[in-house]
């Protein structure tokens, strides 16, 4: 993210609908370069479940310069490195096979917005984050399917070992918040 003409960049890419709210995501990408930068990680591994068109791949790989898995249960807009459910073993075979021993710097979770979904996918996931960022998409969205929020809430009550940071856009009518566990130990 050197130079000025990075946020002109962002602003280009964020004009195709990624999934994301803009002001959110930019203060994400801003945190998650800084992370990098500070700790000397230039290449950084990013895992996303749930790649939602695989459009936030790009934002990665010229933003912080990652190298980007992406896991989704469909390829019906895009095509994820790994095609399958996170929570069968057969992608989590697939999965643990392309991470070939390394750790994840990156985690972002946006895949099955069910409570036991989204546990499922941080617990089994999160075990390849030794130092690093743990993302976790919607944890301030207000629909009624969506278990995200109350799983987001429980896992900051019960776990102390980390700090958690919370990125939301108030301005934002129907608002889907970007949670943070930060790894640094």
């Amino acid at each position: 993210m050197k130079g000025v003409g990075w946020e002109r960049r962002f602003d280009e890419l964020s004009e195709k609908r990624f999934g994301q709210d803009k002001v959110e995501f930019k203060l994400f990408i801003e945190y998650a370069a800084h992370f990098f930068m500070m700790r000397k990680v230039f290449n950084p591994l990013v895992v996303e479940i749930g790649t939602r068109r695989n459009r936030q791949k790009q934002f990665y790989e010229e933003f912080l310069n990652a190298e980007h898995i992406g896991i989704d249960i469909s390829d019906r807009y895009g095509t994820p490195d790994i095609l399958g459910n996170s929570h069968d073993m057969g992608t989590q075979k697939a999965f643990y096979e392309k991470l070939n021993g390394r750790n994840i710097d990156l985690l972002f979770i946006d895949g099955d917005h069910s409570f036991v979904g989204v546990k499922d996918d941080f617990f089994w996931y999160s075990q390849y984050v030794k130092r690093g960022i743990i993302a976790v998409h919607d944890i301030a969205c207000e629909r009624k399917d969506v278990d995200v929020p109350l799983f987001w809430s429980n896992l900051i009550k019960s776990d102390h070992r980390y700090p958690y940071m919370t990125i939301f856009n108030w301005r934002e009518k129907d608002r889907m918040g970007i949670g943070l566990q930060v790894r640094d130990k």
